[in-house]
């Protein structure tokens, strides 16, 4: 099967469970009052399909990503701790009246989507992205990536899943912490401080294309 027949047979199979998880959500069977309408607001900018959505700002994709990773960013957010300007500007406000089971429901909806990979990447630093996610980067103190995401970057638990996620998104996470934003997510500060800009931009190109 060629990668354009395999993409579509995801974006079938992720518009079959949407379109499952979504139509299962009737206002009278809702497990939370305003769900549906909460996940279509969410949809605005994150996709219907939650895929991400590359405009004036890069929206990432939370489909497939684990569901305790989105519970936890979504507290983040309302009590201010993720602070980059991205999640100041647009999530502070958007999850700061949510409830813990509201949480609990849009994290289980986006975390059973799955969509193709997102990529967006130039191509050509995959080889440089994939030895870094393997072995590490020893000379800088930088462990491999799959010891804490897994093996295909399928993240588990509060660990967040990277495969498939945006290359626009990935570069500007490392950014951020760069920049001294989200110092809670240790170690990635450390880590994005200790990778060249052409480390960076080889494994955002890797991750971003991985199913």
């Amino acid at each position: 099967m060629t990668k354009s027949k395999t993409s579509q047979s995801s974006l079938v199979l992720a518009t079959m469970a949407a379109l499952f998880l979504f139509g299962s959500y009737g206002n009278a069977n809702e497990p939370v009052p305003g769900l549906k309408a909460k996940i279509q607001y969410c949809a605005t900018c994150h996709g219907q399909f939650g895929g991400g959505y590359r405009g004036y700002y890069s929206m990432p994709r939370l489909a497939g990503q684990t569901q305790e990773y989105i519970e936890n960013q979504l507290s983040y957010f309302a009590d201010h701790t993720r602070d980059n300007p991205a999640s100041k500007q647009f999530m502070w406000d958007a999850a700061s009246g949510l409830s813990q089971p509201m949480r609990n429901e849009l994290a289980s909806y986006f975390s059973n989507l799955n969509t193709p990979p997102a990529g967006g990447g130039k191509g050509g630093n995959e080889a440089i992205g994939k030895m870094i996610f393997e072995q590490g980067v020893p000379s800088a103190q930088v462990l491999a990536c799959n010891m804490c995401h897994g093996q295909n970057a399928e993240g588990s638990g509060a660990m967040p899943r990277l495969a498939g996620q945006r290359y626009d998104y990935l570069k500007i996470m490392f950014e951020d912490w760069r920049n001294g934003y989200r110092a809670n997510a240790a170690p990635m500060p450390d880590i994005a401080k200790a990778l060249t800009d052409a480390q960076i931009e080889g494994l955002a190109e890797y991750l971003s294309e991985l199913p």
